[in-house]
């Protein structure tokens, strides 16, 4: 029985470090990205929202890759729309963005999965107002960094990481 109080602490240890401990520098650190590159070179607006349990980034749609229209209009998203500015991207749990479209639906089997064993998952979204609040920052970023972004975030898609389209929640 020491045995098996052994193995129950140890994994309870491992679990909390990997969820609290942090895997790298953080990406969107302001000292990282308020300074311009280039004098006069016209900064490119994100808006970050923070959570309780992820991170949304939204870019302007008027600067995402052409690509990234077509494919996203070709599955339904309606970056063509008038009103349509920003794109949305989260990232988080293939048990949890499908199948709980808000706190109170998350089920203790999901967010087992989401912190053990469970794949990524991609939220896209268009929307018309991202606006600024106490969980939503604005970040001016470079062109160059802005596209640093971008191919970051491409790089999600091809790694095969499944993608959900404008569920509603979380937002």
């Amino acid at each position: 029985i020491r045995w098996a109080v052994a193995v129950l602490v140890f994994l309870a240890l491992a679990l909390a470090a990997g969820t609290l401990v942090p895997r790298g520098p953080v990406p969107l650190a302001p000292e990282a990205i308020d300074a311009p590159e280039i004098v006069g070179e016209s900064p490119v607006p994100i808006r970050v929202a923070t959570g309780i349990i992820h991170t949304d980034i939204a870019v302007p749609l008027d600067r995402v890759p052409v690509d990234w229209l077509d494919r996203f209009g070709a599955d339904g998203l309606p970056v063509n729309h008038p009103g349509a500015k920003w794109l949305v991207f989260g990232w988080g749990s293939r048990a949890i963005y499908p199948t709980s479209p808000t706190f109170s639906d998350m089920r203790p089997a999901a967010l087992f999965r989401a912190f053990t064993y469970d794949q990524t998952a991609m939220r896209v979204a268009v929307v018309a107002d991202f606006q600024i609040s106490d969980g939503v920052r604005q970040y001016e970023i470079t062109r160059s960094r802005f596209s640093g972004l971008i191919t970051a975030i491409d790089a999600g898609f091809e790694q095969g990481v499944e993608i959900t389209l404008a569920q509603p929640g979380y937002g």
